[in-house]
């Protein structure tokens, strides 16, 4: 019984997956068009108004990023939603000097688990290391200063 609810199970969690990806991104979508008529029918912005507005359009960013997360599935994907989740923190939370370090230190944390630390097939069952190594290729094209080593393909 266990193994037949096994496939069930997993393509149901895929489907629930696809559903939250699509709800996130048309919240995205009607935020941005939220911003874009409140960019156009205030014609004097202060700077709370754009500290506002600068810290919607970066948590769009982020749940954009999630997306992409939830879609690709890859240690990679992950590492994109942190890096801008806290660069997020840091720029539009102006706490104190101490949680700027913090972040910039976790920052600097992300960059070298990316360039030392990082396997692009880690966790892939043998299946899927194709489509990893495939998504590695296409985020050092989107991403060119950003160099991602396997170790399975020394260069």
């Amino acid at each position: 019984m266990r193994e037949k609810m096994r496939p069930i199970i997993s393509k149901l969690s895929h489907l629930l997956e696809i559903a939250t990806s699509l709800i996130i991104i048309a919240a995205v979508a009607m935020g941005i068009f939220h911003m874009a008529v409140y960019i156009f029918t205030n014609g004097d912005v202060d700077q709370s108004k754009f500290e506002t507005f600068f810290a919607n359009i970066m948590s769009m960013v982020v749940g954009l990023e999630f997306v992409k997360m939830l879609v690709r599935q890859t240690p990679a994907a992950v590492l994109d939603v942190l890096l801008f989740a806290v660069a997020r923190q840091i720029i539009i939370y102006h706490h104190s000097a101490l949680d700027n370090l913090i972040g910039v230190i976790a920052v600097a944390g992300l960059f070298a688990i990316r360039k030392y630390l990082f396997v692009v097939t880690f966790g892939i069952c043998e299946k899927d290391k194709t489509k990893a190594v495939e998504d590695s290729q296409m985020h050092e094209e989107l991403h060119p200063s950003i160099q991602i080593e396997d170790p399975h393909h020394p260069t």
